[in-house]
């Protein structure tokens, strides 16, 4: 059974128009459509594959997820069958600029998708084995850990712990919950589309 069909029998329709794309294809996208942040990524596979798309409930949607602890969530999520039958979930989230405040809630959001991507892929009879994070951001003022802590602590101004940010160092996502999964960064190259800048980037992902 297709996972399309799987979805039509147990989840609400509602719920699959607004938050999933379930088809075979070799690109997906996810994207943001704030005004000041718009951004686009494909992410691409070397084949066509049955894939599973979710993107956060729309602003003024309907909160499926009301019940898990955060509300926070990436832009969008990919998973990825694998040779062994599982699924290798890929979360991407965009921001215009990040820097070390944005970069602990991003993992935050982070942690958001996944919980909600385990509870579609449980409803779904779906193993997800492994999980890579990407943040996509047009500029990046990620600096040293230990520089940005005491920088802020001679300013007097509030600092994230030197852990919440040392993880990104070594190209890697501390998701509290799940602990540390990989993580990559995504440069964006802005564009212009119908009068607005619009941040793009292809993101090669395998099989």
């Amino acid at each position: 059974m297709s996972l399309a069909q799987r979805a039509k029998e147990r989840l609400r329709r509602e719920f699959v128009e607004q938050c999933l794309v379930l088809t075979e294809a070799r690109e997906f996208r996810v994207e943001e459509r704030s005004s000041d942040g718009a951004a686009e990524v494909v992410l691409e596979l070397e084949q066509p594959r049955e894939c599973l798309c979710f993107q956060a409930e729309p602003q003024g949607g309907t909160r499926w997820f009301q019940y898990v602890g955060t509300q926070k969530c990436a832009d969008g999520s990919l998973l990825v069958p694998t040779t062994g039958g599982g699924y290798i979930a890929h979360i991407v989230e965009c921001k215009a600029t990040l820097d070390s405040s944005k970069w602990v809630d991003v993992k935050l959001q982070f942690a958001g998708a996944l919980l909600r991507l385990h509870g579609v892929a449980a409803a779904l009879d779906l193993r997800i084995e492994n999980v890579k994070c990407y943040t996509a951001f047009r500029k990046s003022r990620l600096v040293d850990p230990r520089n940005v802590v005491s920088r802020h602590a001679m300013l007097g101004g509030r600092t994230p712990p030197a852990d919440a940010l040392a993880d990104h160092a070594k190209a890697s996502a501390d998701l509290r919950w799940f602990g540390r999964t990989v993580h990559k960064d995504v440069p964006l190259v802005v564009e212009q589309q119908n009068g607005r800048d619009v941040g793009r980037a292809r993101l090669a992902i395998g099989d």
